[in-house]
């Protein structure tokens, strides 16, 4: 048996986030507020990036049932994050959270790829009871309940910046 070597890291963890659209929605759609990410005194959440789930990955959103958001919707979204108490990202459109390359060579309902997912040196604390999805075009347009789905990569900090592993 060989002997495997290896490299330390901060130890990431990974939360889901369901922000559920209803047929009346309006020109915006709230985050839920995450416990998990909720930074406190002596623990200091720090995210490092946050992914579009698309309904290619999970068809419905595990906890509240609705479908996940459709390509003709997500086009038209983009995610407004409140950090430190102001408007630290304003307007990232939600595809280019998307990480996954799609090879479904259907027009209709193929997602385009991004390159990247953009990850942060040191997002944090989100307050996710402020932060939201906007729509561009005014509202939401299906008619029905469907659900944007984010997972976001994070590490928790003590006041020492040392990582905690929750």
């Amino acid at each position: 048996m060989r002997n495997a070597i290896v490299k330390s890291e901060p130890f990431t963890c990974f939360q889901l986030i369901e922000v559920p659209v209803t047929a009346n929605s309006l020109s915006k759609v709230m985050c839920p507020d995450v416990p998990e990410l909720r930074s406190l005194a002596g623990r200091r959440v720090v995210i490092k990036s946050i992914e579009l789930i698309t309904a290619k990955v999970l068809s419905k959103g595990p906890t509240n049932g609705y479908t996940t958001a459709a390509l003709s919707e997500l086009l038209k979204c983009s995610l407004v994050l409140y950090a430190e108490g102001w408007q630290k990202l304003n307007g990232i459109p939600l595809l280019r959270l998307n990480p996954m390359r799609d090879s479904d060579s259907t027009a209709a309902t193929t997602i385009p790829f991004a390159p990247a997912t953009p990850h942060f040196d040191s997002l944090g604390p989100v307050e996710w009871s402020k932060s939201y999805v906007q729509y561009s075009s005014g509202q939401s347009s299906s008619g029905a309940n469907y659900t944007f789905i984010f997972g976001v990569n994070y590490v928790v900090l003590d006041d020492s910046s040392n990582p905690i592993k929750p």
